[in-house]
């Protein structure tokens, strides 16, 4: 766990299926995360599942956006930039 306490991983396709998954899994191991999809009420479900599999109080941020788009990812990658000032690890789901 504490290879990763503190980085920040960015995990596209994060509302449902292996995304969520994955956003699970760095959760547990101590990452903050910038979780995307397109679907809002998902994305809340999977942080609230991400703070229980954390078991501390990590740093989750939700972005909205299509990564289909290149406009949305660039919005992806510019507010996960200025919330965390770093990107340590990028999923792409």
């Amino acid at each position: 766990m504490a290879k990763f306490l503190g980085k920040v991983a960015l995990i596209t396709g994060a509302s449902s299926g292996i995304g969520a998954g994955t956003a699970a899994l760095f959760a547990s191991l101590g990452c903050n995360l910038s979780l995307t999809g397109r679907n809002s009420q998902n994305l809340d479900k999977v942080i609230k599942d991400c703070k229980k599999a954390a078991g501390i109080d990590n740093n989750i941020f939700k972005v909205i956006g299509d990564v289909s788009k290149e406009s949305d990812m660039k919005k992806i990658l510019e507010s996960t930039l200025n919330h965390f000032g770093k990107l340590d690890i990028l999923a792409t789901l």
